[in-house]
């Protein structure tokens, strides 16, 4: 077998190498190569024990996780399958068991986020003022952000054509944004904010915080204080403004 004739030339090779060495530094090089050789080997050649659901999704997520260290250092350009299984020690076809492409790997890494997003969402108390709930609502978006750039650069600021008519499920999506305007809504209703339509304050809202987070997150060499500081200042103008709307239209 392939495997075989490899980890021989692995011991033989490395040998005189790792003899040569005085310090811890030749044995760590000489076994990673060799564990490396030999897992390859494993994988083409030994039957697989069937992993659980929950295994098999923790190794989803280091792959994941692997993914996104790449885009944020080298781009998403460096972003290739090989890349990945060469990172995380795998043949590319382990990695294939997992994500069949390039583009489903960042699809389930959209998907993923967009799930963590929404439960960290609601998992928070809900103020009963209704101009306190929207804010924090927001605020829990910025902290989602700043909690993992990474992350966010990878869901909503690299420049790629994965998530076009491929199919998505975007209900998480639509949860979201639709309980953005929601709160809105009340918000409105209650009287804190100038009456009118949810749906295009919601945008305008969202549209001043996606930017502040993004400045925040992209553009560290900006004087821009503390960045959730930032962020709030950003939420708490837009809500001033749209409490006043009613006012200038009256005056207008």
């Amino acid at each position: 077998m392939e495997g075989i004739p490899a980890i021989h030339d692995t011991l033989a090779g490395g040998w005189d190498y790792f003899a040569s060495q005085t310090s811890q530094i030749g044995l760590q090089y000489y076994l990673n190569v060799f564990n490396k050789r030999y897992y390859q080997w494993e994988e083409m050649t030994m039957p697989r024990q069937p992993m659980t659901p929950e295994q098999t999704e923790a190794v989803r997520r280091r792959i994941l996780k692997e993914a996104a260290l790449i885009v944020a250092e080298e781009g998403i350009g460096a972003l290739s399958m090989r890349y990945v299984a060469s990172k995380m020690g795998m043949t590319g076809g382990a990695l294939y068991r997992y994500f069949p492409s390039r583009q489903d790997l960042i699809l389930a890494h959209f998907s993923i986020g967009m799930s963590d997003l929404h439960e960290r969402l609601m998992a928070g108390e809900t103020s009963p003022d209704p101009l306190t709930a929207l804010r924090d609502y927001a605020l829990s978006y910025a902290d989602f952000a700043l909690s993992d750039p990474i992350r966010f650069r990878l869901m909503f600021l690299e420049d790629n054509k994965a998530t076009e008519n491929a199919g998505v499920n975007f209900e998480t999506v639509a949860a979201v944004y639709g309980e953005f305007v929601r709160r809105m809504a009340a918000a409105m209703d209650a009287r804190a904010l100038a009456p009118g339509e949810p749906k295009p304050s919601t945008d305008v809202l969202w549209a001043g915080l996606h930017g502040s987070v993004t400045l925040a997150i992209v553009s560290p060499e900006m004087d821009l204080g503390d960045p959730r500081e930032f962020i709030e200042r950003t939420i708490d103008t837009i809500l001033k403004g749209l409490s006043q709307g009613e006012r200038r239209h009256e005056h207008s």
